[in-house]
Parts: structure tokens; sequence; C-alpha cells
């Protein structure tokens, strides 16, 4: 059979339904088109022949692998360039991340998440980490290696802090290396904080000289598990503050009197609530008069 650029030295498809020439398994032909190389996988079924090896290409030889059987047949000189200019490829050094994204979920009451992002050098040769970039200052890095060698794995560690960020968050990490072939790696890190409830207000305000009456505050469940307000506290002079059930689990209210109106004043109150099994978390109020 003759391949454009090849010479011909494999055998002929046999086109009148003997045993195939080419794989003496078959007594029916191949199919295939003119001027095309049939690559045979193990069992005689079509496949991907292997790369050619440094040992192979040395030679001035290409491999064909035939039923399972790997043969060589000699380069053609056009061919030569091409396959040097490869050469370097071939032998780069480089990080594969067993995964780049990871998603979670958690609620408020956690504080934050931590994510890992396992690492391997799976080149011939050392790979540096020059540089880990966060996207913010909620989102820090640790464990990376400065250094990884060849055949070496690692895990890169994510911490991300919540603060007062609620709902879907999407946090990046940016791996910087020495590698030419990938100086750069984005690593991903989506969280979605859960809120257990929420407050219709978190500023109650009174005007100096207005009527010291009372104004309330609304907590609402916002999950399926009860929800329980276990407490408040005033944080500071000037202020009282009690609690209500309107529906056990669900709905509660936080009532807030200033003792005066006369003078101005600022004050917190920590709201004590608990979701059904998990650690009681603390919600803040400010309340002033202006």
């Amino acid at each position: 059979m003759q391949v454009d650029g090849f010479p011909s030295v494999l055998p002929q498809v046999n086109s009148e339904g003997g045993r195939c020439g080419l794989c003496h398994s078959h007594t029916k032909p191949h199919r295939r088109r003119k001027s095309e190389v049939l690559f045979l996988a193990p069992g005689g079924s079509p496949g991907v022949p292997p790369p050619p090896t440094l040992p192979e290409l040395a030679r001035g030889a290409l491999p064909v692998t035939i039923s399972g059987v790997r043969i060589t047949t000699p380069i053609p000189l056009t061919l030569l360039p091409l396959l040097v200019a490869l050469l370097p490829s071939l032998a780069s050094a480089g990080l594969e991340w067993d995964r780049t994204e990871v998603s979670l979920r958690s609620s408020p009451a956690a504080g934050a998440v931590e994510a890992e992002f396992p690492y391997r050098n799976t080149g011939p040769k050392p790979v540096r980490i020059t540089r880990v970039i966060s996207s913010c200052g909620c989102t820090t890095a640790r464990n990376a290696a400065d250094v990884v060698e060849p055949g070496r794995n690692g895990t890169l560690t994510a911490r991300f802090e919540f603060g007062d960020r609620r709902g879907h968050q999407r946090k990046q990490i940016t791996v910087r290396t020495d590698d030419p072939e990938r100086p750069e790696t984005l690593l991903s890190l989506s969280v979605q904080i859960e809120e257990a409830f929420e407050l219709d207000r978190s500023l109650l305000l009174w005007r100096r000289g207005e009527p010291a009456t009372a104004k309330t505050i609304q907590l609402t469940a916002l999950v399926e598990d009860p929800v329980q307000l276990r407490g408040a506290s005033v944080i500071g002079e000037g202020f009282s503050a009690t609690t209500a059930t309107v529906k056990e689990g669900r709905s509660h209210t936080i009532t807030v009197t200033p003792a005066t109106t006369a003078a101005a004043a600022s004050a917190r109150i920590a709201l004590s609530i608990q979701r059904y099994g998990a650690e009681p978390e603390t919600a803040f109020v400010r309340v002033r008069v202006k």
C-alpha cells in the first residue's frame, strides 16, 4: 500500500474476500480510503498508534502498530524538521491539577471554608511555583511548595473567610510557575453561604427630641429547619431590648426602646440566633439617637 510521503512497506489489503493481508486475522478486507494508513489496536480494532519513542526517532524510524504488533518505517526527510521541533515539548515539565474548581455550601455560622487543590509534577523537570495570587483579601492559599520535583505531588489549600458576605460567592486563585508550557493556572472556589434567617432592618434610628417610643425588628427564618432567637443583649448604654416569639421556630421580634432622645446616643444589640442542629450565631443591630 503506497502512502503519500511514505515508502510502500505495508502489505496490501486483500480485496478478493480472502484473509486480510494486513493483519491476517479477518476474512473480509478492511475498509480504507485511498492513501490512508490503517492502524489497528490489539484485537484487530482500529486504534490510535502510540507515540514514537526517542530511540526510534533517533534511528529515523516512524512506528506503526498493526494488530498489536509495532513496526517501524523510515521517516520521510520532509517530516524531520517538524519532529525535531516537537522534541522539546515532548520533554517539557508541567503541573497537573486533580481539579481546578471546587463548589461548597456552608452557613454564616461556619465563618470560613477550606478547599484543597491537589497537584503533581508529571514532567521530567522541576517546576517552580513563583507566585500565588488571591482575588481578594478574604481568600488565602497555603501549603504550595516552592519547587515541585518530577513525580512529586502536593496540595494547595485555599481558605475563604466569610465576614459579612452572604449568598453565592466565587473566589479565584492564580498560580504562576516557571513552566513555559503552562505558566499560569486559575483555581476557582464557589461557596453558597445559606442564609438561615433575615432581619428586616439592621439599623434603628431616632431623631433628637422625637418621642422615645419603641421600635421593632422582625426576624424571619429562611430555611425549613427551626430558627430560634435565644436572646438579645445591649452593648452600650441608653437603650433596652426585649424579644418575643411570633411563630415558634419561624418568626420573632426584637423591640428596642431608647431611655431618652434628648441627647445623642448609640449602641448595638447582639442577637443570639440558633438554627436547629447548628451552633448559635450572633447578629448585630445598630441603634442610634442622632
